[in-house]
């Protein structure tokens, strides 16, 4: 008999079943557009609701931060102010609300000469050291990465020197030179913090003692730490063996594979380097060549250097070594740097139809045919 009020017991169990259902699962660029919001004080051009739409080159990055995405390592090369800390942002947002865990946040000693206050923890690590890097060729070549390390080095010191102007020269130039690891109380009185904040406990720290151990003067506490919470290592180095010949059946399974693969990247111009490199051995060396292929593509598109995409897939050469070639490519060139914000081009664009214009007398000419045509004998 109906008494005009809301059946309550159906009322909470709608409610309830509502609670048990699990938040959607969205990339942090879903995330970001549904729930980011920049406030007005930030100085932002455009406050308020975030859209990815505004810079569509930050939703793959994005993309491959989020939880259910495959990625381990996500590597930008982007210009200054212009997606990298809004990034930053919204990944540890949508970390905090849909996947919540501890987030450790590592930010260089350079990078922090950029911000506008810098709040070191009371047991964290300032070092400062000179520009690194390795390199091969000749005499020639050599000296041209020496002159840009040179260059670099330069731009350390003024990084540091607009951080804190109180700096003597001659002595910070001693301190990179020497390496210096600095307190958060020794960076306060120079005048590269701003702050000194509470201490944090670090929780894990995996495979950044061996690191950590390649610099000259690293503090034996940091060692030792990083020492007590990495894994055993492996017993004696693996013997590599040599590589069965492929099935003919399964090489051609491979060869599908990658030109499916490419084309889906939009790297289809790195085919026949990838096959050539792969021997189309067994699948996981071609999953492992395709992703190196990604990665390097990923590198050299945002350079402006796309047709070296190739040259270096052939070679083999992993990601970390492509960025060397490319920073002495684009810095070691004397030609300069050009800031461009436009989408990067793409290696399959399809080519365009440039439309005619109407030509009078061909217009004319069809127009009399068909005339012509339909008139009586």
């Amino acid at each position: 008999m109906p008494t005009g009020y809301a059946d309550g017991a159906k009322v909470y169990r709608e409610a309830y079943g509502r609670g048990l259902k699990p938040d959607p699962e969205l990339w942090v660029d879903e995330w970001s557009d549904e729930y980011m919001r920049i406030p007005r004080d930030t100085g932002a051009a455009e406050p308020g609701k975030y859209r990815t739409a505004r810079t569509p080159y930050a939703r793959e990055p994005m993309r491959c931060l989020s939880p259910a995405h495959p990625c381990k390592r996500v590597i930008t090369m982007v210009a200054s102010q212009l997606m990298k800390t809004q990034i930053a942002l919204n990944w540890i947002g949508a970390l905090i609300h849909m996947s919540p865990s501890n987030i450790l946040t590592l930010l260089p000693s350079l990078a922090l000469c950029g911000a506008h206050r810098v709040v070191m923890a009371s047991n964290a690590i300032l070092m400062i050291h000179n520009p690194y890097t390795w390199a091969g060729g000749n005499a020639e070549e050599l000296r041209r990465v020496a002159d840009v390390l040179d260059q670099a080095f330069e731009v350390i010191i003024a990084a540091y020197k607009a951080k804190a102007p109180g700096i003597d020269e001659a002595e910070l130039r001693r301190m990179v030179n020497d390496e210096t690891w600095l307190t958060a109380q020794e960076a306060l009185e120079l005048g590269l913090a701003d702050e000194v904040g509470n201490g944090l406990q670090v929780r894990a720290c995996l495979g950044q003692g061996t690191a950590m151990a390649r610099y000259r003067k690293t503090p034996k506490a940091l060692l030792d730490q990083l020492a007590s919470n990495s894994q055993p290592p492996v017993d004696g180095p693996a013997t590599p063996s040599e590589p069965p010949a492929p099935d003919p059946a399964d090489a051609t399974a491979l060869a599908l594979m990658i030109t499916q693969a490419c084309a889906k990247a939009g790297i289809g111009n790195l085919v026949e380097s990838l096959i050539a490199s792969t021997k189309l051995t067994s699948p996981a060396t071609v999953q492992a060549a395709l992703k190196r292929a990604k990665d390097v593509h990923g590198l050299c598109v945002p350079a402006r250097l796309p047709e070296l995409t190739a040259e270096f897939v052939t070679a083999g050469l992993e990601p970390d070594a492509v960025r060397a070639r490319l920073f002495e490519k684009v810095v070691g060139s004397g030609k300069g740097i050009e800031i461009d914000n436009s989408l990067p081009p793409a290696d399959d664009e399809p080519e365009k139809v440039k439309a005619q214009l109407p030509n009078p007398s061909s217009i004319w000419a069809a127009r009399r045919q068909a005339a012509n045509k339909g008139a009586r004998p």
